[in-house]
């Protein structure tokens, strides 16, 4: 079993705009969004970067503190919006998959 962290989000927002029909299925790939945003309310586009963590448990074999594979500054891209609830929702995914830059076999984050 394998837990993936999400650690040192930096992100930078930009201008909201009106939903647009489409718009959220663009960002968040195969999941569509239209029926779950308010129409009437301006969507946030954002992006940054985060420290991705992937943990497994710590075993005998001196894992012990060292259980974690990290890859620093993951880039991610997506959108904020009120829902038809009136409830905040961000949908973000990650730009890139390249296993460049993972560190192995490192603590997890505190």
């Amino acid at each position: 079993m394998s837990m993936h962290i999400v650690d040192d989000e930096q992100r930078g927002d930009r201008p909201a705009s009106p939903m647009r029909p489409g718009y959220c299925s663009v960002i968040d790939g195969s999941l569509s969004l239209t029926g779950e945003i308010d129409p009437s309310r301006p969507v946030y586009p954002v992006r940054g970067t985060y420290d991705a963590y992937t943990c497994w448990n710590p075993t005998y074999d001196g894992t012990t503190g060292k259980n974690c594979n990290v890859r620093k500054a993951t880039p991610f891209e997506g959108a904020c919006y009120r829902t038809t609830f009136g409830d905040w929702s961000c949908r973000v995914r990650g730009t890139s998959f390249d296993l460049n830059g993972v560190t192995a076999n490192v603590p997890p984050p505190k």
